[in-house]
């Protein structure tokens, strides 16, 4: 069995060298835009931010490879998406996933999710894994 565990947003992942442990600074769920913002336009939000998400894999004896999307999801429903790649886990193992996002495509402040989707090699159907919440506020918002 596959299964998602978490997404989180943070600002930046260290790895240690020698042990592998992973260190997430600066957890991301507000951001700032400017004030005033350009009027019905796609504003790229000029946030860096890492998606980090963790994957667990049941006790199997091959390695398993499977795609992922990360896609951003706005305040009205509307969807962008912000990349895809390749996921290969071992068996028994916690698998984490780092993905870094240059500007993120906004229509101005609301509440927005960062969301991963998988596809199970045995299914066609793409699943939805867990969100991340993302407030994005104007400087005027304080």
């Amino acid at each position: 069995m596959l299964e998602p565990i978490y997404l989180l947003l943070c600002s930046k992942v260290i790895v240690d060298r020698d042990t592998g442990a992973m260190s997430l600074v600066e957890l991301i769920d507000r951001a700032l835009m400017p004030d005033p913002l350009p009027v019905d336009r796609l504003v790229l939000a000029s946030l860096e931010l890492c998606i980090v998400s963790g994957w667990r894999r049941d006790n199997v004896t091959e390695p398993l490879t499977f795609p992922i999307r990360f896609a951003l999801f706005g305040p009205h429903g509307d969807r962008r998406d912000l990349g895809e790649q390749q996921v290969r886990l071992v068996p028994n193992h916690l698998g984490t996933i780092v993905a870094r996002v240059r500007g993120l495509p906004v229509q101005g402040p609301g509440q927005y999710r960062v969301g991963v989707e998988w596809l199970d090699p045995q299914e066609t159907a793409w699943k939805p894994g867990p969100w991340a919440g993302l407030w994005i506020a104007t400087a005027g918002d304080g």
